[in-house]
């Protein structure tokens, strides 16, 4: 005889799981967020706490100085044996130096030992993903010079801070240059079955794809010029007739440099149709790049969690989606262009000569497309904004393009390189808002700098937002002036070219595409607008970029209307 009881009491319990599983998942980011932000508090005011500890057992913070106090040390107590002096050190009256040392003692050796090399600066460590991460290295420098070293969970990391130092590190990285472990990326594509790509692999594998992938890069650019002039003055056309009412208007220029820093950096790569490719899709450009930006705030997310719980982070799913999303795109896009390789894109490139599969390819060009549309956007933006609080800037640009055009309105490659000044702008821009605010590589050879060897396998950083504060190079240097690039002072021009888009042969593979592209935006935009700002107090905050604190507004008039 059927129990109906027992089968209520079942389907209760059932009823009662299932609808606490949907609140569980339900609350789950929350909760997750709220505990992860609770632990960061309590391991910050613990490890504060050890580090203040294993600071006083060890007060020499930066490298130099701990050496140099240990020479001074040893060549005292030298002088004191010679002498037949006693030593004034506390310890060695305590505890003689051929008498074991006591218990106490031991136990102290060995709590200061274990704390330094697992807990080290650990608080330190998490704040340079923090939004003030570029002030806490300024404030570094100052404290402790040219070189600053801290170890957390006993690995470490030292950053460089002068421009002299960037020759060794090129010089230490060898042959296959290394950088810092892009975790989120690479455990994504194994559990997918991806290849790596060139952001994230190493050796011969890295080596072999940045070849076949530079010179692509570096032959189209020159054949895209006409092409992205007229994409230039098609945004800004929207622009006018979206934003402005009788030639004036007052709008974010946001939507307006991300909407040119895809659509450019999409043409380049994917050809003359990447845009209408998108509507057939049933996509939006701004879906993308939308997708993209928000991978660069959980990116920083993922960074700093410990690989081990990586997967259990909300940013962990949000990641995935996304990136399944930009390769599926991706992927659409080589479908459609397998049968037409006519165009002068790197896509077709790569499909004509085939050294590259197409797992490789789509993997590369979504690599290099998201990469470059926050980098790109994002300096337009902080351009605009300084070009907004100067604007007789704005007039020296107009200036030298009607001299070295001499009356024509298209522009040719070996225009954009004849105006200094408009590079000058570009260049003074990344050295106040450098977007990626510290590059780094694990040396392979033995450096060494200021007199302080630096072991092999180490993580090295240069910081190029202290670099271009150095007050010998740059005087007044949170002062924004263009002019200072236009001198022939060889190490002004060396940051320039080793620094903003990173150095060595792993430096930015889309440095000369992404100058060529900025340079004709800004021009075009000042040919357009005249144009101002009532926000002259722009603060800088670190999305995993250098990113500005709240959106950039502008004030804009046609700039015929003044003629």
């Amino acid at each position: 005889m059927i129990n109906f009881d027992i089968i209520r009491g079942s389907i209760a319990i059932i009823l009662f799981v299932l609808v606490l599983k949907s609140g569980l998942n339900f609350f789950h980011q929350k909760i997750f967020e709220l505990m992860s932000n609770t632990f960061l508090k309590v391991v910050n005011n613990l490890f504060s706490f050890l580090i203040i500890k294993t600071y006083e057992s060890n007060p020499y913070r930066n490298i130099r100085e701990y050496r140099t106090a240990i020479s001074s040390l040893v060549q005292l107590e030298t002088h004191q044996k010679r002498n037949g002096m006693k030593s004034s050190s506390k310890s060695n009256t305590r505890f003689q130096a051929n008498s074991p040392p006591c218990k106490r003692q031991r136990k102290e050796s060995l709590t200061t030992k274990l704390l330094r090399n697992t807990t080290g600066d650990v608080c330190e460590f998490i704040s340079i993903f923090g939004s003030n991460a570029h002030e806490m290295l300024m404030k570094k420098y100052k404290a402790f010079g040219p070189v600053y070293t801290f170890s957390a969970f006993g690995k470490k990391m030292v950053f460089l801070f002068e421009a002299d130092d960037v020759e060794k590190l090129k010089a230490a990285e060898g042959r296959y240059p290394q950088h810092v472990d892009f975790k989120h990326l690479r455990r994504h594509r194994e559990d997918q079955g991806y290849p790596k790509g060139l952001l994230i692999s190493n050796d011969n594998e890295w080596l072999c794809q940045r070849k076949i992938l530079s010179n692509p890069m570096m032959l189209k650019i020159g054949h895209q010029i006409k092409h992205l002039e007229e994409l230039t003055l098609k945004t800004l056309a929207n622009a006018v007739e979206d934003y402005t009412i009788n030639g004036f208007g007052t709008f974010e220029v946001e939507p307006i440099t991300r909407d040119f820093a895809i659509n450019a950096f999409g043409s380049v790569l994917y050809g003359n149709s990447f845009e209408s490719t998108f509507t057939q899709n049933g996509k939006t450009m701004q879906e993308f790049a939308e997708k993209a930006k928000n991978n660069f705030d959980d990116a920083k997310k993922l960074l700093i969690t410990p690989e081990c719980i990586m997967k259990m982070h909300p940013a962990w799913k949000r990641h995935n989606n996304r990136w399944n999303f930009l390769l599926k795109t991706t992927m659409d896009m080589i479908e459609r262009h397998s049968n037409d390789t006519s165009d002068c894109s790197i896509l077709s490139h790569l499909l004509q000569n085939r050294k590259l599969n197409d797992k490789e390819i789509y993997i590369n060009l979504t690599d290099l497309l998201v990469a470059s549309i926050d980098t790109t956007n994002t300096t337009l933006q902080w351009c605009l904004y300084e070009l907004a609080c100067h604007p007789d800037v704005q007039d020296n640009i107009i200036s030298e393009a009607e001299r070295i055009l001499e009356g024509r309105s298209s522009l040719e490659k070996t225009d954009l390189d004849k105006l200094e000044f408009l590079s000058a702008v570009l260049w003074e821009t990344l050295r106040l808002h450098p977007v990626g605010f510290f590059t780094s590589r694990i040396i392979k050879d033995c450096m060494e700098v200021k007199g302080i060897m630096i072991p092999p396998q180490t993580n090295v950083a240069i910081s190029m937002y202290v670099m271009a504060r150095n007050l010998v190079l740059f005087p007044n240097p949170d002062k924004f002036v263009p002019e200072r690039w236009m001198t022939d002072n060889a190490k002004i021009k060396k940051l320039n070219r080793d620094v903003f888009f990173g150095f060595g042969p792993r430096m930015c593979l889309g440095k000369k595409m992404a100058e060529m592209e900025m340079k004709l935006f800004i021009l075009k935009f000042c040919q357009q607008f005249e144009f101002s700002t009532d926000d002259t107090e722009m603060e800088q905050v670190v999305k995993l970029l250098l990113s500005p604190s709240r959106p950039v507004k502008i004030n804009t008039v046609l700039r015929q209307l003044t003629d």
